[in-house]
């Protein structure tokens, strides 16, 4: 009886799936079976990943970055703000649990990202931490775009079927959500057909080994992620990604360039037209007040990234940028005239 509880309670961490104990088939509950309970054909949400040229993915395949530090980058991105970059308050024990690593690797893999400053410190330390992420290491000017004039990302599944819920599932190892990522940029993102990919230039985007990357693939293809297309010898393999894309691509209206836009200014700070919200141009500082009588005060993250209009964040990201370009002696007047 021992042994058919641990063997019970085994294919229900593995599985999700809780069977009969009273049944006489209780054996026969495979991991196999399970799988096909967590299959997802059509992804049903998505999350924003950065990509092209300057981004934390780019800079994996060209060797800069280590593929534990990307793996991290992505995850803290997954629980973050996409427009701004603000993650969420995650514990170092959270994130090593979804990983299913030690907290000192975890601990390592931020300090290195923080140096290199994909990360920022908002808040927190050593266990907690909320942090800034760097979407692109360029100026905003080089900033690569889409057509239609938003920063470069690339829609990956999240929720039900999704990368970190796979993850922390124990479906998938993190190596494996690193090569999916990598198939997934690689690929057409309206069927989820890949472009044909080698093992060698897996491992030369990776720094995986040639065994390590064979079993990473066969764990995708078990975990219904991955289907290998059929290839003549001597051919690179192509993969049909699973979730597969949405089958018509949300039409977005078109995001023009934000351009200068005369604000009344004291000080430093800059006052939006509804003049409920101002920035300090030197620090960046954000307050609000919730009417014209009431004082202004710091505003909260919740405020600035979910409450605020995102048209005023972007008007004060252009007078930020603007004040930080100008000459020293000319920022005690930073409109133009």
């Amino acid at each position: 009886m021992i042994n058919n509880t641990a063997i019970i309670n085994r294919k229900v961490q593995q599985s999700g799936i809780y069977p009969d104990i009273y049944e006489d088939n209780i054996n026969d509950v495979s991991l196999e079976s399970s799988r096909l309970q967590v299959f997802l054909e059509i992804q049903k949400d998505t999350m924003q990943v950065p990509f092209q040229s300057s981004s934390m993915l780019e800079r994996l395949m060209e060797g800069i970055e280590k593929a534990f530090d990307a793996a991290i980058y992505l995850c803290y991105n997954a629980f973050s703000n996409w427009d701004w970059g603000i993650s969420h308050s995650m514990s170092i024990r959270k994130v090593a649990n979804i990983f299913s690593v030690s907290c000192q690797y975890v601990q390592q893999a931020i300090a290195r990202l923080c140096v290199s400053t994909w990360f920022k410190r908002l808040s927190g330390l050593h266990k907690i931490g909320k942090f800034e992420l760097k979407h692109h290491f360029c100026e905003y000017e080089d900033t690569p775009f889409d057509k239609d004039g938003r920063p470069a990302k690339c829609a990956m599944p999240r929720g039900e079927g999704g990368l970190f819920e796979r993850l922390e599932a124990g479906d998938i190892c993190w190596k494996s959500l690193v090569i999916w990522v990598l198939l997934k940029i690689n690929s057409d993102f309206t069927t989820g057909l890949t472009e044909p990919i080698s093992i060698a230039q897996l491992r030369e985007w990776t720094r995986f080994g040639n065994t390590t990357i064979c079993d990473c693939i066969k764990e995708l293809v078990e975990a219904g992620m991955l289907e290998k297309l059929e290839r003549r010898p001597q051919e690179a393999q192509s993969y049909q990604l699973y979730p597969k894309p949405y089958a018509k691509r949300r039409e977005r209206k078109p995001m023009s360039e934000r351009t200068w836009r005369d604000m009344r200014a004291m000080g430093n700070w800059r006052y939006s037209f509804n003049e409920q919200w101002r920035v300090n141009v030197a620090t960046s500082d954000i307050q609000y007040r919730p009417n014209s009588k009431a004082p202004f005060r710091n505003a909260s993250d919740c405020k600035k990234y979910h409450e605020m209009p995102k048209s005023i964040r972007q008007d004060f990201d252009v007078v930020v940028r603007f004040y930080a370009d100008l000459p020293m002696d000319l920022k005690q007047n930073p409109c133009p005239t």
